[in-house]
């Protein structure tokens, strides 16, 4: 147990609490087993890196299917060396073994949103967008379309301007030359009183 005083009143934290708080973000790993990647899909924090290892007994590689070209681990033995890419930005981002038929994955990366005096502050971005790239982000209120909101922007984040209502935000990571893109993040939905 932790005990805090804060303004005069002693709270107790129960070490189990404080540990998990206190506990560094892991990156998730991908298992490239016999025919199939293991978990199929995950999901990381923009700025996190998934690892995949190879632990079947075939030869596999991880290879970005965006059209991108954002990454490639090269055909890696078995129990070869771990490879690793980190996601800056919001999108659904799938990926192939191209040594095996239908051995696919995806790497989901979410956008957020929060209340902001005057709106709601939205952010896509972990860092600078890699020169060449841009993100495109779409708003939806509630009983209408998806709309484009920001188109090729390479800003981290940005307050759309909002008095009340429920709002849904989604974006995807774009190669700017050939329009080629990640596919659209989950949405983050927020309500404005």
């Amino acid at each position: 147990m932790l005990a805090l005083v804060i303004a005069g009143t002693t709270v107790t934290v129960p070490a189990t609490a404080r540990d998990a708080a206190a506990a560094p973000q892991t990156e998730p790993h991908v298992d490239a087993r016999e025919e199939y990647f293991y978990p199929s899909s995950v999901t990381v924090r923009r700025g996190g890196t998934v690892v995949w290892d190879w632990t079947g007994e075939a030869t596999h590689d991880a290879v970005d299917e965006t059209g991108m070209a954002l990454f490639d681990s090269g055909p890696t033995p078995p129990g070869g060396p771990s490879f690793s890419f980190t996601f800056v930005a919001a999108g659904s981002y799938p990926y192939v073994c191209t040594l095996h038929a239908g051995m696919s994955g995806r790497v989901e990366v979410p956008i957020r949103a929060a209340a902001a005096d005057g709106g709601a502050t939205v952010v896509w971005s972990s860092d600078t967008v890699p020169d060449g790239f841009a993100l495109d982000v779409q708003v939806k209120r509630t009983g209408q379309r998806w709309r484009s909101w920001l188109e090729g922007t390479t800003e981290l984040r940005e307050t759309y301007p909002a008095v009340s209502g429920a709002f849904r935000f989604r974006a995807r990571l774009r190669l700017e030359t050939t329009g080629a893109s990640s596919d659209w993040s989950g949405a983050a939905s927020i309500t404005i009183a």
